[in-house]
């Protein structure tokens, strides 16, 4: 198994703490996820994630899995980690830039998959479909 990385930068009109909040915890980020179906916090920083992914399109999954998260600088930075099954972990690092002039917050996305080549290869491209939808939403509910 190796570890495969993917990087995205989206640009958000709002408040940090609005935004920021949306992924400090994880109830408040499966509003915004569009595979999450429900989140249930097990612990100050634990969640039990249950998600329904189409693999190809057409072939369903389910996973349920656990993530921890944790906040690495106030107000700057949040860190993901989970084991997603057996052979797939999965460590997702969001730093958040506010640039007070343009009124905006700059969010950078690291997300790395420890998985042999053509899993980490569908979990990549299913993350990122998935996280484009959700800073969309995100983006989307913040022009109200």
């Amino acid at each position: 198994m190796n570890t495969y990385t993917r990087q995205f930068q989206y640009t958000v009109n709002a408040p940090l703490a609005f935004v920021y909040g949306h992924f400090t915890d994880l109830r408040k980020f499966r509003e915004l996820h569009p595979y999450m179906t429900s989140v249930e916090q097990l612990n100050e920083n634990t969640y039990r994630i249950k998600e329904k992914v189409f693999l190809f399109g057409f072939l369903p999954m389910k996973p349920v899995y656990d993530a921890q998260v944790f906040e690495t600088g106030t107000g700057n930075r949040v860190f993901y980690t989970s084991h997603v099954k057996k052979g797939v972990d999965l460590k997702i690092n969001f730093d958040f830039l506010e640039m007070p002039e343009k009124k905006e917050i700059l969010i950078t996305e690291t997300i790395e998959v420890t998985a042999s080549k053509i899993t980490a290869g569908l979990f990549l491209n299913l993350m990122g479909k998935a996280h484009k939808k959700l800073f969309e939403t995100l983006i989307n509910s913040t022009k109200k």
